[in-house]
């Protein structure tokens, strides 16, 4: 709980586009899945998106992951029709340095409503991010270099992430620890 780590502003990589500069990540004591603090992230539209917009939040300084394990976090959206992926990079022993994205997740956008995502790096499926080969070769390690969102309209989005943590792989491809009654 000290600060958003190595992440770029939203508009620092050149994937990101549809949002203004004056998009941010910050830490934010507004809302917290565990302890008192979460990243807040201020998505603000661009007029001319055609429609919807694409941030990618790179961090430039990997989180290294087993290849066989699971890239989990809790993310609460305050706004509808958001979805969010992991992105990774093949950049361990045998790597071939291909980024990979993990598969889309639909943000139910309750505020108040807590959400688990994850990458099942063994049993989900890949979705293609530049130069993508749908696998991982590393033997080692993988490294986590940005966190996805998108909508297709052209609305602002505030988003709180926390807890950004790995896994043991399991068997099933979707895990959603936030269920109503």
């Amino acid at each position: 709980e000290s600060g958003v780590g190595s992440f770029w502003a939203p508009t620092g990589s050149g994937s990101t586009v549809g949002i203004e500069t004056t998009s941010s990540l910050v830490q934010s004591s507004e809302y917290a899945h565990t302890g008192t603090m979460s990243g807040k992230l201020t998505l603000n539209a661009s007029d001319d998106a055609t429609p919807g917009w694409l941030a990618r939040i790179y961090d430039p300084a990997p989180h290294h992951v087993l290849p066989n394990d699971r890239l989990g976090m809790w993310v609460m959206s305050m706004n509808p029709g958001i979805q969010f992926r992991f992105e990774m990079k093949d950049i361990g022993a045998g790597g071939d340095s291909h980024y990979e994205g993990g598969p889309w997740f639909d943000l139910n956008g309750t505020p108040g409503e807590w959400q688990f995502v994850s990458f099942d790096m063994i049993n989900d499926t890949y979705t293609g991010f530049v130069n993508s080969d749908g696998s991982f070769s590393s033997t080692d390690f993988v490294g986590m270099t940005g966190l996805q969102f998108q909508s297709t309209t052209n609305d602002t989005a505030i988003i709180y992430i926390d807890d950004i943590s790995e896994y043991p792989a399991e068997s099933q491809t979707v895990y959603n620890d936030f269920e109503t009654d």
